[in-house]
This record gives structure tokens, C-alpha cells and sequence, in this order.
């Protein structure tokens, strides 16, 4: 469906507006080196597997020769370290991407940093981190996945009408949306939580054309959203994965324009823009990588290439945009099983494998994808096998949660359970969901119903009744954010809060008996000593 909104746009714009229109980057004409989109992300690993630093990741329009960044324990006009990067640039005359990777800190400290032109003395506002503490201690995150720009009321602002109505009918986008609701909601969470995990779809760049069919905003909109989110991704690591809507840019100009579409194609932005700890977790490249952190390890995977029938294998989302390709044949599943491996076999410092990927393997309307469906053949036997505790993912723009399950069938309880759990957090809001705001305010409301989506897509036929999987536990559509807690060695927990007041929408734990904690030894026995009788004329004999 995607695919063939996009081509009625093409012949339209190219009737309309031309194959090679000139396009003027009007930001650029500032050649502002100003840092802006300024984000983190967790980099280097210590001898007993942890991470020991931050990568720094910046936007300037206007070319630095000298990537810096400056930090220490306090805020002050000149920091007592620095540390120098690189810059890229993957969309030629908009704009430099810069990162600096800073490794042996302090684990458990506060630093302050800024980031600039080292040779101009041009640099952001201070910001700040914490870097991860003990191996011992939990970690709280906010874990999102398919979070838009802004809101339909604020992007579709002197759209061409009827052009972009008739694109979001055909593309089954929504006509009225808001992600600003999960973006306050983020900030609400900003001391709460130690990091930031979005399983996917960053922004919806590539949907700028369902509001300016025949502008080009796919850099805008992607710059927009790194800077709307930057009060919070400045001071907190922002972890991420690729989703579907990483692949390329839909847009006329992306597509007609040769260079342009190479330039945007198989995630280029994607693999410029983040910097994830790859390197550290034996990985080749960024889009799969693992971290540890606390009593936890992170899998960040790739559903979209490199396994046999991937939805991105060959093609990119459009369906004919060369995509995929990433490893050797083989490579990103040969790593994984050899991480879940690693994983597993230290249970003892880590007892939870947590698993995050944009795509679900339950889509719960049509009950499990099934033996035959390439991500469930890929990945869920070795789920099961090395006994992942839980997996997240998006791209359903809607939550759900089932019970523990492995190939169909559930267990009932959530105390150690042999089987992961599964967890959709795509209610954040984007271009193309159908939710609501607001929260929960019944039990009922949250029983198992069909999401609104389908609702909709399916409405006349009457005689057609949804039947509700029996590994299925909850359902919900209303804008939301979630929370996931490793409390500690034995307890796991999760909160879905409504986006838009922090209510509670649903919440459970994943409890476990720890077969690894610690005990005392017990003392020594004390051998009491044996009297003998003695023999006659001899005193008592003690053994």
C-alpha cells in the first residue's frame, strides 16, 4: 500500500512540479556552526563487560574543522578535559553529523560536558550525564517505539490539501495524530529514568511527504525532531534500532533526483546520525549491538535486514530502493545466537536478557506470525532456547502484552516462567496511528479488544467476530509511554503510562527465584571431643 501511494505521488509531482526541481537548503545560507540535535549514547566496556563512557553526537549546518568535546566533574568555562571526533556528512549541502566517543569514566559520577568547534571556540550549552554505576545496582527505562514529529494540527500547516488527504487515504495514514503527548511525557521521566530505548521509526521523516507532497522535509523533519527531543537526549543516553521507516526517503525529490535517493538509501541516516556501542558488543556494524547495564543485558536487533526473507533483505520500504546487505551472509544471526550465548552464561552478574526489535512476533489480531514467517524463523527458537526474559518491539501502533508463550502456547504465570514475555510499545504517536489521549479509567477497558486500527479497517462486517488469542494478557490504544524496572536479581517490572497525564494504564512484574544469590557458608562442625573409658589403671583417654 506504501509503495503505491508513493508511486501516484511521483507521477504527480513529476507532471506537476518536474523530475529535477531545484532545491535550496535555506538554513544553510546561515552556515550556522552552531551545535544543535546534540544527543548521547553509551560507548566502551570494562573488563567485567560494562560500559565506561558516552558518545557525543551533534548537527551543524555550516563545516567545523575541529570536533571537540569538553568535560569535567563541575560546570565552568573551561573544562579540565576534551576529547576530539569526526564529522560526516551522508545528504551533501545539508548539513555535518559529529561524534566524539569519551571511554574511562568514573562509573556511578555526574560530569558536565559541551560540544563545538575546538579551533573557533564555538559551543553548545552545558548539558549533563551520569555514567551507569555499579554492576549490582537496577536500571529504570523509558522504552518507546514509532514516535512522529510534533502533531497533525502543527505539520499539516498550509499543506496542499487534497493532494495530502488523498496520499494519507491511500497510505492508510492518520488525518489527525500527536506525538507531542509521549514527548512531554518523556520529559516528565527525565530524572526518573537512566536512559532512553526507542525500538524504532525515529521521527517519520520519511512521511513528510503525506503533509508537503511537493516539498522536500525529510532532512527538515529529521532535524526537527533530534532538536525537539535534545532537552532530554543531551543529558540521558539515547539508544536506538532500526525500524522500516529508517530505510530511505519516500519523498519525489528523494526518488526522481539519482543522487539524493542513493544518498538516503539503506538507512544512511540511520547509521550517520546514532552511534551505538556496535564495536563493544563484537558487532560490524550499527545496526545490531548489545550493552549491559546494571542486572540487565540489552539486545538491540535488526528485523528489517540480513536474515533470510527479511522484510528489508534486498529492498527498502518503498519495495524498489536497494536496501540490506549489512553483514556476510549469515553474519547478524551467527551474533546473535554468539551473544545470547555470552548472555546466558552469565546469568550469575546478569539475570536478565532483555531483547528489543522494531518488529513484533505476535501481531495478536492474526495470533503468532506462524514457523513460516522469517523473523519468527530467525529469532524465536533461539529466544526460547537461551531463555530471553523479555521482548520488546513497535511497529504495531498500538501496546499489547501477552503471557510467557513459545510458538503459540502460553504459560499462565509471570513467576518463573520458561517462555519470554512479549510486549508492543507503539503507542507513542506518529503520522500514520490511530489512537487516543487519555487514559484508562476501568478494568474493562483493558481487556484483550480489537485495536482501533482494525476497527476501522474491518468495519461492515458484521458477521466477522475477533477471536481473542489465549496467550494474549492486555491490549490498549491510547497514546502511551513505557517504563521498564529491573528492580533487582528476582523482580522485573513494567508500568504503560498514558502519555498524556502519567496514569497508570497497565502494569506487571516477571518475578524469579535466583538460583545465584548469595548465601552464607555455614561454620565449620566442631568436632567435640570422644571420652574413652579408661583401662584399668590408666587415666581417661580424649581422642
Amino acid at each position: 500500500m506504501r509503495a503505491y501511494a508513493d508511486v501516484c505521488c511521483y507521477i504527480a509531482y513529476f507532471f506537476l512540479v518536474g523530475a529535477s526541481p531545484m532545491v535550496v537548503n535555506t538554513a544553510l545560507q546561515s552556515n550556522s556552526r552552531i551545535p544543535t540535535q546534540v544527543h548521547l549514547a553509551l560507548a566502551g566496556m570494562s573488563e567485567d563487560g560494562y560500559p565506561t563512557g558516552m558518545r557525543v553526537a551533534w548537527f551543524t549546518y555550516g563545516r567545523i574543522d575541529r570536533p571537540v568535546v569538553e568535560y569535567g566533574f563541575s560546570q565552568a568555562t573551561a573544562f579540565p578535559h576534551n576529547q576530539e571526533g569526526e564529522s560526516n556528512v551522508y545528504l551533501k549541502n545539508f548539513g555535518y553529523h559529529h561524534v566524539v566517543t569519551i571511554t574511562n569514566l568514573e562509573p556511578g559520577r555526574k560530569y558536565f560536558y559541551r560540544c563545538g568547534d575546538g579551533r573557533r571556540g564555538t559551543f553548545s550549552e552545558t548539558f549533563s550525564f551520569t555514567t551507569p554505576g555499579k554492576a549490582s545496582e537496577g536500571v529504570k527505562l523509558a522504552v518507546i517505539g514509532d514516535h512522529g514529529y510534533l502533531s497533525s494540527k502543527q505539520r499539516d500547516v498550509g499543506q496542499i490539501s487534497f493532494t495530502a488527504t488523498l496520499l494519507k487515504m491511500l497510505s492508510m495514514a492518520s488525518n489527525t495524530w500527536d506525538a507531542t503527548y509521549t514527548r512531554d511525557r518523556l520529559m516528565a521521566l527525565k530524572d526518573e529514568v537512566d536512559f532512553v530505548w526507542l525500538l524504532g521509526d525515529i521521527s517519520y521523516a520519511d512521511d513528510a511527504l503525506l503533509h508537503t507532497p511537493f516539498k522536500f522535509r525529510y532532512e527538515e523533519v529529521y532535524n526537527g525532531y533530534m532538536t525537539w527531543l535534545q532537552p532530554l537526549i543531551a543529558n540521558k543516553p539515547f539508544q536506538v534500532l532500526p525500524g522500516n521507516h529508517e530505510s530511505e526517503c519516500h519523498s519525489p525529490y528523494c526518488v526522481l533526483n539519482g543522487d539524493v535517493r542513493k544518498a538516503l538509501s539503506n538507512f544512511s541516516a540511520y547509521n550517520t546520525r546514532f552511534h551505538m556501542p556496535y564495536a563493544e558488543s563484537d558487532s560490524s556494524n550499527n545496526m545490531w549491538y548489545s550493552f549491559n547495564y546494571g542486572l540487565a543485558h540489552f539486545i538491540s536487533s535488526n528485523t528489517e535486514t540480513d536474515f533470510p526473507g527479511a522484510p528489508e533483505e534486498k529492498m527498502g520500504d518503498s519495495g524498489f530502493i536497494p536496501a540490506g546487505g549489512f553483514g556476510a551472509e549469515g553474519e547478524y544471526l551467527r551474533w546473535l545466537e554468539s551473544d545470547l550465548v555470552k548472555a546466558n552464561s552469565e546469568r550469575h552478574i546478569r539475570p536478565w536478557i532483555i531483547f528489543g526489535g522494531h518488529r513484533p512476533l505476535y501481531e495478536w489480531i492474526y495470533g503468532p506470525l506462524g514457523p513460516a514467517d522469517p523473523l519468527v524463523k530467525a529469532v524465536e527458537d533461539l529466544l526460547y532456547k537461551y531463555k530471553v526474559d523479555l521482548y520488546i518491539s513497535g511497529h504495531k501502533h498500538s501496546y499489547f502484552r501477552t503471557k510467557p508463550v513459545y510458538k503459540g502456547v502460553p504459560e499462565a504465570s509471570y513467576h518463573n516462567p520458561t517462555r519470554p514475555v512479549y510486549l508492543v510499545v507503539g503507542g507513542s504517536g506518529n503520522d500514520e496511528s490511530k489512537l487516543f489521549p487519555g487514559g484508562v479509567t476501568s478494568a474493562e477497558e483493558l481487556q484483550p479488544t480489537m485495536p482501533l486500527s482494525y476497527q476501522r479497517v474491518l468495519q461492515g462486517w458484521q458477521f466477522w467476530q475477533p477471536l481473542t488469542p489465549e496467550w494474549l494478557a492486555a491490549a490498549d490504544n491510547h497514546y502511551s509511554t513505557g517504563v521498564l524496572h529491573v528492580v533487582n536479581r528476582t523482580t522485573l517490572s513494567f508500568t504503560l503510562q498514558a502519555s498524556t497525564d502519567g496514569s497508570i494504564i497497565d502494569q506487571f512484574s516477571i518475578t524469579k527465584d535466583d538460583k545465584y544469590a548469595w548465601k552464607p557458608k555455614p561454620e565449620p562442625a566442631v568436632k567435640k571431643p570422644v571420652v574413652r573409658m579408661p583401662s584399668m589403671g590408666k587415666g581417661p583417654v580424649v581422642d
